[in-house]
């Protein structure tokens, strides 16, 4: 399969071209500043390019990628980068017939009840709501687009190895730690990516 990754220059994205590489993927890294991929194999390639760019977008597209890993990163301070790359990367995938998306969210857009999302509950930290609305944003956009997307929404993301020890579980928090390794995300977003589950779902995750 060839895969490009999104936000492949964060702590979770070096993980996805390590864990995809090692799953025998080809792999498309799409970043701004090529020299930040410190990874080199034969079967990885980089391609400069700013996902808030439609242009850059549809070109990366363009060469013959089959499937998208999503990692985009946004900050307090930046809170409608995620929803711009996923509105610029879906057109793109109609455009080339690009059906399947594994996406990272966040966990305050999974189902505190059937009522309400977690950001929207009283208790949720008032400055992280404007970066669960962009990762709404990013997953209403998913929903509209009828491609074949999996949107995993974790809690507390630290660098760390692998260690198989998580729970996922839809629409829902699962019960653990609320915390996830990266290797552990980027190794349950490539195996969803090999071995589809969740189509068409949020999914939490979290070590146990």
């Amino acid at each position: 399969m060839k895969v490009i990754i999104f936000g492949s220059t964060g702590l979770t994205g070096r993980q996805l071209i390590q864990s995809a590489i090692e799953e025998g993927f080809d792999v498309t890294a799409f970043a701004r500043i090529p020299d930040s991929i410190t990874i080199h194999h034969p079967r990885l390639k980089v391609f400069q390019g700013d996902a808030t760019r439609e242009k850059h977008v549809d070109a990366a597209l363009a060469t013959g990628q089959e499937a998208v890993l999503f990692a985009v990163g946004t900050d307090l301070g930046q809170t409608n980068l995620r929803q711009t790359a996923m509105k610029n990367i879906i057109a793109a995938m109609q455009k080339h017939n690009i059906r399947r998306l594994v996406g990272i969210g966040g966990m305050g857009i999974l189902q505190a009840d059937e009522n309400q999302m977690i950001f929207e509950t009283k208790d949720f930290p008032a400055e992280y709501v404007p970066v669960s609305q962009d990762h709404y944003a990013a997953w209403q956009a998913l929903l509209r687009s009828g491609l074949d997307f999996t949107f995993v929404c974790p809690p507390n993301i630290l660098d760390g190895p692998f260690t198989g020890k998580y729970e996922v579980q839809e629409t829902y928090p699962p019960d653990g730690k609320f915390l996830i390794d990266t290797a552990d995300l980027a190794q349950f977003m490539v195996k969803e990516l090999a071995e589809p589950q969740f189509i068409g779902k949020r999914v939490g995750i979290t070590a146990i």
